[in-house]
């Protein structure tokens, strides 16, 4: 019975004051001291819980005191005590307590059993040292308050004691580990496994998941499992969440990403990687102002604006000397109605900031009213939507120049601070300034008024996208282009304008615009000539090819000096440089005339002249020709520009400054032929051999027609079906063109005899030699390629990747399978819109490498230059097409059978394109296939060598749809498949169609892409 007494004390006091440890240890210890008491001193003494129980429903009656109100459960078990428990008899039952004690009546109205009061009346005196029940009402509550001083005064004591002890586990409740802990309010970190990411990750999971007390390693686990994406969370993916695992994931993190060094260097390549910010603001600005700074007075006037139509507006204008271009504020272009051309140039600040692109140039005129100077202006202006940021007025006043007193300034107010419109650069500055200099003390602004003035020209960068756009140009299909009006004047100018000297050597005007003025350029010349001649001292190996470059133009009498220079608007002066390309040992010199800087009146001699017509064979059509001869051979035509002399009336338009050292005197020269750099200089150099070729054309017939049909520039490719009619080819084409004054060199047959016919120096080459950018072998008689990797491959960005592809020169679509894994490469990063010069996603790097590297395999690939025609063969074209979702393709092939009934097929030209970016059905892909196959084969049917012969003509396609869409007349389709067919019956209505299987379609790798080792197989 004591035991039982015991435990239901103590889990009442444990459940009854949780907010007070220390009380509940000392209020325990005296319950426990009086239950065993009273076990001790009466075997009939009741249970603890009979008392509580009697006091919880004793205090819920009526006859509770006022003073004990409605007590807690709690309450009265922490207050049981021999003195407070008489107390409470005493007061709460005084008539029958004292019937009791006198014996005449028992316990049935007390709470307590008789064996329990007498314990009491033995405890009572034994604890205070008086009588447990006074006399008087006034006793009995001094007796109650002295008991109850005595029993707080106990409990201080013993808690202060209780302190003072060390703590036990046994006298504390054991608790069990929780299994989910009440996280703080930071939520829980994300980490994907970047490394610059990493430390704030490993500090924060430490201090929330890593030392709380609370989580078992499970919990832990699980929680550093929830918090990680991408990499970092494969890493711990196939470890299971168990209490033993926790600490290997983390080793396993911590690994891989807490190493110190990897760190600083994920950290110091993006601070490096950092762009500038894109825009400014003047409150930035503010941030770093100083007190030190003071206002400039900015070169400003107010000018006229009109606009082509009348509108006219008054605004204020900056006079920049460092802009290129004059703009105007989309304010006043708005205002004035100006009508716009559309352009698309990128403008570049100080520091080569970007500061966005001009899409719209209207033309307008520039009139000033200022007293003595009444002059108008017509200029381009540039659009932008602000010229400059708000400008602070200027604490100053015009009087405060005295130096300036007697002028009319173009801005009456200089120190206003209204919006500038308009900034007029420096291609007109120059017209707008008077002769003279006034200044004024230091400090105050001059007023310029100088002449002459030059205008600098710096050439614009053609945009991503217009570099885009020519490399897929490149890729077309050559189609005839009719003559413009200028291309016209130009033919006529020639054939009115051209003569022969003594020599024979043709003597040419150069074709000009009559209403372009040229300004004066000698300045420019010359500013040129010294930043050379710097560079040539820095370079003595530059310097001394330079000199020897020039000392042949004079010798050869390319270039003589000028006795007397006169300078007039009929006079430019070419600024010349080096193009220094060093190939290890090798060092080679390229001098560069440049005929496109402008003069003082905004013109270069470039804009004056006219460029003429192309005049250039299509280099397919000069390659295929070139192929159907058994016996060939390149050669080409020395020095071909400097052969053909310019009119004297001409000549002052090329002149040039020079000397050999800074000791000499600068001389001026005047360069006597046809110079590159010009613009009209390819066309008068090929003009000039085709008029060679009908002149000659009776008594050279074969000459004449290699020159007309097999040279493209300075390179001729030509042969014949026997070693005979190559070696009597040659023979005529060498006279031909020294009758012209024209010398030709670097022969290079396929022939050995024909080899030894030719000069020691220009004999056959023991290994490969490039000709129109093709690589050929003539030993061996076969095309290769040649493929030169970088060792280290630099940063792979969109336009290195752009650089690699548009080297790759391929004009006959060879290595179209190889090739058209490139451009669909390049056509998915411009989809996924990544920056051209941001380095590529991991994924897209590893996959352009692989590819990169596989092109080395391409030199293993060999081409027979020789397809086996001969005249009066029988021999067919056959085409074949295929698409797919990424591109499509065409490739055509030449059958030749001889009269010994042996066939043999050669691959002639193949094109490719890449599939649309929007997404079209496949049948439609396959249609424009082989839209390109007819393009294709038209375009080798109008070779001479085959529009003669005019073979049959085979179409071949693996899709059924499209034979049904071409068999059919277009208006029964819809308006892309009926547009497109009724292509194909225009362009080659001749055209036999067939089917053919996939498996078998030779046009399928080459819409699909295939491995470089792969094409060398098939």
């Amino acid at each position: 019975m004591v035991i039982v007494s015991f435990s239901m004390l103590r889990f009442f006091v444990v459940a009854s004051a949780q907010n007070e440890l220390l009380s509940r240890r000392v209020q325990l210890s005296a319950s426990v001291r009086w239950c065993h008491r009273v076990a001790h001193d009466s075997t009939s003494a009741p249970a603890a819980g009979d008392i509580f129980v009697a006091w919880h429903s004793e205090c819920s009656s009526k006859r509770q005191l006022e003073s004990s109100n409605n007590p807690r459960a709690e309450e009265t078990g922490q207050s049981l005590g021999p003195a407070k428990c008489w107390s409470y008899l005493h007061t709460a039952f005084p008539d029958e307590l004292e019937e009791v004690r006198s014996g005449k009546a028992h316990s049935g109205g007390l709470p307590i059993p008789l064996g329990t009061i007498g314990v009491l009346l033995e405890e009572v005196p034994r604890a205070t040292g008086r009588t447990p029940y006074p006399s008087s009402a006034q006793a009995q509550e001094e007796l109650y308050f002295r008991v109850e001083e005595a029993y707080l005064k106990a409990k201080a004591h013993m808690c202060h004691k209780l302190q003072k002890l060390p703590k036990s586990g046994s006298s504390e409740l054991s608790k069990p580990p929780l299994t989910t802990g009440r996280l703080p309010k930071i939520s829980l970190p994300i980490f994907s496994g970047d490394f610059l990411h990493w430390e704030n990750f490993r500090v924060l999971l430490r201090c929330i998941v890593h030392e709380a007390p609370d989580l078992s390693d499970a919990a832990r686990l699980q929680y550093l499992k929830s918090s990680l994406t991408g990499e970092a969370a494969q890493l711990v993916s196939s470890i299971p969440i168990t209490d033993g695992n926790y600490a290997g994931a983390w080793t396993a993190l911590a690994e891989r990403y807490d190493d110190p060094r990897t760190l600083m260097a994920h950290h110091f390549n993006h601070l490096l990687s950092l762009k500038g910010s894109s825009s400014e603001s003047s409150s930035h600005a503010q941030m770093t102002a100083t007190r030190v700074c003071k206002p400039t007075p900015l070169a400003t006037a107010v000018v006229g604006v009109t606009a082509p139509h009348g509108n006219s507006a008054r605004v204020r204008a900056l006079l920049d000397q460092g802009s290129e271009a004059t703009f105007i504020s989309e304010d006043v272009a708005q205002r004035l109605k100006l009508r716009r051309s559309r352009v698309h140039i990128p403008v570049s600040g100080m520091g080569a900031a970007h500061c966005g692109r001009v899409k719209a140039m209207p033309n307008i005129q520039l009139s000033s009213d200022l007293e003595g100077y009444t002059a108008t202006f017509n200029a381009g202006a540039m659009v932008l939507p602000q010229l400059m940021p708000n400008i602070r007025p200027l604490q100053i006043t015009s009087s405060s120049w005295p130096h300036l007193a007697t002028l009319s300034l173009s801005d009456s107010d200089p120190s206003s601070s209204a919006n500038i419109d308009l900034v007029i650069g420096a291609d007109l500055y120059g017209h707008i300034l008077l002769d003279g200099l006034i200044k004024g003390p230091p400090g105050t602004p001059p007023e310029e008024c100088l002449s002459p003035v030059s205008s600098l020209h710096c050439s614009v960068d053609l945009s991503l996208t217009e570099q885009f756009r020519r490399f897929w140009e490149i890729e077309e299909i050559a189609t005839q282009t009719l003559l413009t009006p200028e291309d016209q004047f130009c033919q006529n100018h020639f054939e009115t304008t051209h003569a022969r000297d003594a020599t024979g050597k043709l003597v040419v005007r150069l074709p000009r615009r009559s209403d372009l003025p040229l300004g004066d350029s000698y300045s420019l010349a010359l500013r040129s000539f010294r930043i050379g001649e710097l560079q040539r001292q820095r370079n003595p190996s530059l310097g001394l090819a330079y000199q020897n470059f020039m000392e042949e133009y004079i010798r050869l009498g390319n270039m003589s000096p000028i006795a007397e220079a006169v300078r007039s608007t009929e006079t430019f002066y070419l600024p010349h440089h080096a193009v220094w390309k060093q190939e290890g040992d090798n060092s080679k010199l390229r001098v560069v005339f440049n005929a496109s800087a402008r003069t003082t009146s905004g013109h270069s001699l470039n804009n004056t002249l006219l460029p003429g017509p192309k005049l250039q064979q299509d280099l397919s059509h000069i390659i295929l020709r070139w192929r159907t001869y058994s016996v060939v051979f390149t050669a080409d035509i020395v020095k071909m520009f400097r052969q053909i002399w310019v009119d004297p009336r001409d000549q002052p338009l090329q002149r040039i400054l020079w000397r050999n050292s800074p000791a000499e005197e600068l001389q001026e020269f005047q360069l006597q032929t046809v110079t590159y750099g010009t613009a009209c200089a390819p066309f008068l150099a090929i003009r000039t051999l085709l008029q060679l070729a009908p002149e000659g054309a009776h008594q050279f017939p074969k000459a004449s027609a290699s020159l007309s049909q097999q040279t493209y520039v300075d390179d001729i490719l030509t042969g014949a079906d026997t070693l005979e009619e190559a070696l009597e080819l040659k023979r005529q084409l060498e006279t031909l063109l020294m009758a012209g004054g024209f010398e030709l060199a670097k022969c290079a047959p396929n022939s050995g005899e024909l080899a030894s016919n030719a000069p020691r120096n220009h004999g056959l080459s023991d290994g490969t030699i490039k000709t129109l950018g093709l690589h050929w072998n003539p030993a061996f008689d076969v095309f290769g390629f040649q493929v030169q990797l970088e060792d280290h491959l630099k940063t792979i960005t969109k336009r290195s990747i752009l650089s690699s592809i548009s080297r790759l020169f391929d004009p006959l679509g060879w290595s179209a399978p190889v090739l058209v894994t490139a451009k669909v490469f390049l056509q998915d990063l411009w989809s996924v819109k990544v920056d051209w010069d941001a380095a590529l996603p991991k994924e897209l790097e590893e996959s352009w490498s692989r590819y990169y590297t596989s092109l080395q395999d391409l030199q293993d690939i060999q081409i027979p230059r020789w397809i086996h025609t001969r005249a009066g063969s029988p021999c067919e074209l056959h085409g074949f097409s295929d698409g797919s979702q990424r591109a499509y393709a065409a490739s055509v092939y030449l059958r030749t059978e001889t009269a010994a009934g042996t066939v043999q097929t050669h691959l002639l030209v193949a094109k490719m394109k890449v599939a649309p970016l929007k997404v079209i059905s496949l049948p439609r892909l396959e249609l424009s296939g082989t839209v390109l196959l007819v393009c294709l084969l038209q375009n080798v049917c109008a070779a001479p060598q085959f529009s003669s012969s005019s073979p049959c003509i085979h179409a071949w396609t693996d899709s059924q749809v499209v034979l049904h869409w071409i068999s059919a007349v277009p208006a029964r389709w819809k308006c892309f498949v009926a547009n497109r067919v009724s292509e194909i019956h225009e362009t080659l209505p001749q055209a036999i169609w067939h089917h053919v299987q996939s498996s078998d379609n030779p046009a399928d790798p080459a819409s699909r892409g295939l491995p470089a080792a792969a094409l060398r197989q098939t």
